[in-house]
């Protein structure tokens, strides 16, 4: 679930589904203290276009005498030198957020900055705020190293170039430090102030729903800002404006949804979300009779294999395709069985939230509830636990205290 993002964008944004497509298309770069950092294929985009804006706007100006290729090169070299930052800032959530017992799965830098993904929530305000603050204030001691280091290489040999490459780093930081702080959930601030709430009223719900509230609100004032911007002259930079309040929006509507959703799961066991009218073949029916009297008529994607009672696998319709129509009298649902293990199988009295979890982890949506003794009690569908959960955020514009799921209890 995508936990922070940072840069001169939006730091801290988490949902559960951004989490999963930066998970898809990144790759490793390197482990630093067991923890990955990965490289999102947006990265380049926005590091080409910031290479860019440097070797075109800034060094020029800064540097007039320098040339293009020097441009370029310190344009580069600056463009790196934000994302280092960026680097450093999640870092430094992450680690505070581990020494404190947060996880974090990764850091990705992606189109928006960076992500350090969390394993969970923080489970005190005392742990929220000061994984919070662990950004701002590695940002402060980069804005405080790069100070020293401008002082210190007044008038040495080269020192025009290198103070052209210091103070963009600067103005960037700051930038990066005076937005990451706005009270806007899910910016640093808007952490800082969910944590100050939470402290306050003891209750975390709450505090996220006055949070991210806020940080809908601000996304939609960069929203409209950026349009301002567009149709007064600058179309790139109120496009970029507006991207991000989008973003902002998005992101701060899924962490409020995505606390409800854990809410509601947390604590209930599988068999309370489960169905029990499982429509299930034997290992032995033939793949025509299967085709015809199974899958034309209830139309679903996989069908649990059992015998007798006994969950043996799965088999899945697409891989029908893979033995000619000819070919199907002889053919048996066995030579397409997808055998059932850990993975694709939960236990009824599991944490609900534990199973969503796992449909995550490993791209599935359904688990087959199986009893201790290996039989078949009921299938547990993501499309009904999203269903179920998108009643109970209707039923929350009408009331903040309404029943969590089947079992009544409230979140």
């Amino acid at each position: 679930m995508a936990r922070e993002t940072s840069g001169v964008t939006p730091s801290r944004a988490r949902s559960a589904q951004p989490d999963k497509i930066l998970a898809e298309n990144a790759f490793q770069i390197l482990r630093v203290a067991g923890l990955p950092i990965r490289v999102h294929a947006s990265w380049f985009v926005i590091l080409v276009l910031v290479t860019w804006s440097l070797a075109t706007g800034w060094y020029p100006t800064m540097l007039p005498d320098a040339g293009q290729l020097r441009w370029w090169l310190l344009g580069a070299v600056g463009a790196l030198g934000l994302f280092t930052s960026i680097l450093l800032h999640e870092m430094a959530h992450a680690f505070v957020g581990r020494r404190l017992g947060v996880r974090t799965r990764a850091i990705t830098l992606f189109l928006f900055g960076g992500v350090a993904e969390l394993e969970d929530e923080p489970h005190r305000p005392s742990v929220e705020l000061w994984v919070a603050l662990a950004g701002p204030l590695a940002t402060v001691a980069i804005i405080g190293i790069l100070s020293v280091a401008r002082w210190a290489w007044t008038g040495a040999s080269g020192g025009a170039l290198f103070a052209a490459v210091i103070d963009q780093l600067f103005l960037v930081n700051v930038s990066l430090l005076v937005f990451n702080l706005v009270p806007a959930f899910p910016l640093d601030g808007g952490r800082v102030l969910r944590a100050i709430l939470w402290r306050r009223r003891s209750d975390l719900r709450w505090a996220t729903r006055v949070a991210s509230g806020l940080g809908s609100g601000f996304g939609s004032v960069l929203i409209l800002l950026g349009l301002v911007v567009a149709l007064t002259g600058s179309l790139l930079s109120g496009m970029w404006l507006a991207l991000i309040g989008l973003f902002l929006r998005g992101a701060a509507r899924a962490s409020y949804r995505q606390l409800l959703l854990k809410r509601m799961l947390e604590g209930e066991p599988v068999r309370r979300f489960a169905r029990a009218d499982v429509v299930s073949v034997p290992p032995d029916l033939p793949l025509d009779q299967f085709v015809n009297e199974y899958v034309y008529r209830y139309r679903h994607s996989a069908f649990p294999v059992v015998d007798g009672r006994r969950l043996v696998g799965t088999v899945d319709t697409k891989d029908i395709r893979s033995i000619s129509p000819e070919g199907r009298g002889t053919a048996r649902v066995s030579d397409l069985l997808i055998p059932a293990s850990d993975a694709t199988t939960i236990h009824p009295e599991q944490d609900a939230l534990e199973a969503l979890a796992r449909m995550q982890k490993h791209g599935l949506r359904r688990l087959a509830v199986v009893s201790s003794s290996g039989e078949l009690e009921g299938l547990l569908s993501l499309s009904d636990l999203l269903g179920l959960f998108q009643l109970k955020v209707e039923l929350e514009d009408v009331s903040s205290e309404t029943p969590s799921g089947p079992a009544g209890r409230r979140s």
